[in-house]
């Protein structure tokens, strides 16, 4: 059976079917960071999934979103999620370029997710910047569209979300969404009433079945991947109408 990764609406619709009543802790993190940020899901709460704050800073943490140039934003500004902590690894054992794992500012680290922090003091995660799509001149994380979508899709269905190049906007939204049981089981009507809900750039042009997810050697979703399997017409990725 081919394995794929959950989305946090189908991790939560899993857990409560088999735990209704628990309390579910949700965190955010990175492998160079440690924990970031963490809540809790009560089982009093209603539509979980629409909750688009991952949580409040872990103990022992300090979080600041910061621009491309290391200053630090107003709440609600979007930019690189930065880490002051004691959880932070001290480096790369083979090296780094300073890309994939930076630090902006003294005593401050980031992977360069994007997110920001509401006036509450939530962390909000957007997503990586090297899988942002621009399309138009507006910026799309793949990761707002994917959480957008995921209720209308159904606990069964994985979304990965990825840009296609487009000569007139520079690139295009385009999703791809794998069932197990096949494309029959998809409905696409509620995938499009979904994406209606969602900003006018957030709407993916197109939807493709996927017969299997396109995952690294590590088993991580690769929406790189999806991209280069549509461009180049793979029939692992087949257009949906």
């Amino acid at each position: 059976m081919t394995q794929h990764s959950l989305t946090i609406f189908e991790t939560l619709t899993l857990a409560r079917k088999w735990a209704p009543h628990a309390r579910i802790q949700q965190y955010y993190g990175a492998a160079e960071l440690g924990f970031v940020a963490a809540s809790t899901v009560e089982p009093s709460a209603v539509e979980p999934s629409k909750a688009r704050g991952v949580g409040r800073a872990f103990p022992g943490v300090d979080i600041s979103i910061r621009d491309n140039d290391g200053r630090e934003l107003a709440a609600g500004e979007q930019g690189d999620i930065c880490v002051r902590s004691p959880y932070v690894c001290s480096g790369y054992a083979w090296g780094d370029d300073g890309l994939a794992f930076g630090e902006p500012a003294p005593s401050w680290h980031t992977v360069r997710d994007q997110g920001h922090v509401d006036q509450n003091g939530v962390l909000h995660v957007s997503g990586r910047t090297s899988e942002m799509i621009v399309t138009a001149g507006a910026n799309v994380y793949p990761h707002a569209v994917e959480e957008g979508l995921a209720e209308a899709a159904g606990a069964a269905c994985t979304i990965v979300v990825a840009g296609i190049m487009d000569g007139l906007r520079g690139q295009r939204v385009a999703a791809g969404i794998f069932n197990p049981t096949g494309p029959g089981a998809i409905d696409l009507a509620a995938l499009r009433l979904a994406a209606v809900q969602l900003p006018a750039q957030q709407r993916p042009g197109s939807y493709y079945f996927l017969s299997d997810l396109p995952l690294t050697g590590n088993g991580k979703t690769s929406r790189a991947m999806l991209g280069q399997w549509i461009s180049e017409g793979d029939a692992r990725a087949q257009r949906l109408h």
